[in-house]
């Protein structure tokens, strides 16, 4: 046991120090003598060497008054925690099914984790997602070293979502600098990227190898070629998913790739009993990788279409004739 000296007025909550301009506070409550005991935060931090290695230790306190008594006679522990928090790993994500992108109504999550010590007076926090900083939700998980900051997509300016988060351990001490989405100390693992345009789709389409060495006319099995491209309202080239595609009504040949790209290319093997005429098309579920959809497109951007014509041509009537002045059954040299 160590002695802190002190002295006090009985009954004079006002009146009464102790060294480190800690508060001794006799009072009677109930017929019973009370002593508070207060150092703030304030006083600590004031202290030489502060905080030194004074984390997460315990402590018990008890009393003696000046007939050498003391009470109580088991007290219980206290915490004692001077210490900045720190965090082993800091994680963003969305609930869209692209967790790096979101769009209105999606929700972004952040997650801290505390190195080695449980994280709390989230009262005290400051917590903002997104340009410009909206207040975020901060919320506990089950492991108290593991804490939550989310916002749900509205009124978010698009692009990188940008957080500041000055965040507290259980015992109120201040962690030594905000985390945000540039942190590097630890380095923040993931993006998510705020989007609320429709993305602009555009197509074109050509036969590829007909024999008459023309683009836009097609016959059976000759090989049509749908190319899609997208871009944002800026004109750049912008990634969008799988769309469902179309070609005389029939699902492709092939169509590539199979994943979410700027372009994709569709073909379709053209068959006899394909419709004759403008070979048709329709390009449908259209997204963007944070799910803003557009409307389905079933016209070219140039203007060109592919003519399909798969019928064999036939003749009424094969005639032969000369044009010799008596008979023009009959022709002569010069004729």
């Amino acid at each position: 046991w160590y002695s802190i000296n002190g002295w006090g007025a009985v009954g004079d909550a006002d009146d009464g120090s102790l060294f480190g301009n800690g508060r001794f506070s006799p009072v009677q409550l109930a017929g019973d003598w009370q002593c508070q005991i207060n150092f703030s935060h304030a006083d600590f931090a004031a202290t030489t060497d502060y905080p030194g290695d004074v984390e997460g230790i315990t402590f018990k306190l008890r009393i003696k008054d000046q007939n050498n008594q003391t009470f109580p006679n088991n007290p219980s522990e206290r915490n004692l925690d001077l210490v900045k928090p720190t965090l082993t790993s800091i994680t963003i994500v969305s609930d869209n099914s692209d967790d790096e992108w979101a769009t209105t109504d999606d929700e972004i999550k952040i997650t801290l984790t505390a190195d080695n010590e449980n994280l709390g007076s989230e009262d005290k926090w400051t917590a903002t997602i997104g340009t410009p900083g909206l207040t975020a939700n901060i919320a506990a998980t089950a492991d108290a070293k593991v804490w939550e900051v989310t916002t749900t997509v509205a009124a978010h300016s698009e692009g990188i979502a940008a957080f500041y988060i000055q965040f507290f351990d259980e015992y109120e001490n201040r962690s030594a600098v905000a985390v945000t989405h540039t942190t590097d100390d630890p380095v923040v693992i993931g993006t998510v990227t705020i989007d609320y345009t429709a993305p602009i789709v555009s197509a074109t389409i050509l036969s590829d190898d007909n024999e008459d060495n023309t683009s836009l006319l097609a016959t059976t099995d000759d090989v049509v070629t749908l190319t899609i491209t997208a871009e944002d309202a800026d004109g750049a080239p912008e990634f969008i998913q799988v769309p469902t595609v179309t070609i005389t009504g029939e699902t492709p040949t092939t169509k590539n790739p199979s994943v979410a790209a700027t372009s994709f290319t569709a073909t379709r093997t053209m068959e006899e009993t394909d419709d004759q005429g403008v070979v048709e098309f329709e390009i449908s579920a259209i997204k963007d990788r944070a799910g803003n959809t557009a409307s389905n497109v079933t016209i070219t951007s140039d203007g060109d279409y592919v003519s399909f014509d798969s019928a064999v041509p036939t003749l009424s009537v094969v005639s032969i004739s000369s044009d010799n002045s008596i008979n023009d059954e009959y022709a002569k040299a010069g004729s």
